[in-house]
């Protein structure tokens, strides 16, 4: 997690991060666990997922590097079932800059290319959420098959939230076992809702 985000406890136990750089505020479930990964850290898991994915390494061959480099926050939610099944429930935040272009064309082109990025996924949905603490957002729901680094075979359930600052592409991501992810959806929701972007 980068030296400029801080964090204080809220009275029901969850996390506040402040990220003033990148210029948002997000709240965290009390057990959820944040890992402190390096730029190097998530290229090499990045590198491990092509391995164990191959369907996808084109694509994180193009993007990773960016994705890693952008990376802002990661947190697990330390629920043994999804560690049974070998793929935890996760939130990833990735700021990208350079990403000038319209929000509703850039939510309409990433969801609109998600099948053919990613072999075997299903796109659920997307629109636009036009206030999300006072500013409009993406949203994109989609299903995924992923090998993990146990070798097995799991559906991943997962929500994108794009939010733009500038040039600069925020985008959120949750993500659950697709059998676990109904369970999870309420904790996502809250995550989602605590979202804000920072001077607007």
């Amino acid at each position: 997690m980068p030296g400029t985000i801080t964090t204080r406890t809220l009275a029901d136990g969850s996390t506040e991060f402040i990220d003033p750089e990148i210029g948002y505020r997000l709240v965290l479930p009390a057990e959820w666990l944040v890992l402190e990964l390096g730029a190097e850290d998530m290229e090499q898991a990045l590198q491990e997922a092509a391995e164990l994915n191959p369907q996808f390494a084109p694509l994180i061959g193009s993007f990773g590097t960016l994705a890693s480099q952008g990376m802002r926050l990661m947190a697990l939610e330390l629920d043994p079932r999804a560690l049974t099944v070998g793929y935890p429930t996760n939130v990833v935040l990735v700021s990208l800059d350079g990403m000038g272009l319209p929000l509703d064309y850039l939510l309409e082109g990433t969801a609109l290319s998600i099948e053919g990025m990613f072999p075997g996924s299903e796109l659920i949905s997307y629109g636009l959420i036009d206030d999300l603490n006072g500013s409009t957002a993406g949203r994109i729901e989609l299903r995924m098959p992923l090998t993990t680094a146990a070798g097995t075979s799991v559906t991943i359930r997962s929500t994108w939230i794009l939010l733009q600052a500038g040039d600069r592409l925020i985008e959120l991501t949750l993500q659950a076992e697709d059998g676990l992810y109904a369970e999870d959806e309420s904790r996502f929701e809250r995550i989602v809702q605590s979202m804000e972007l920072l001077g607007e």
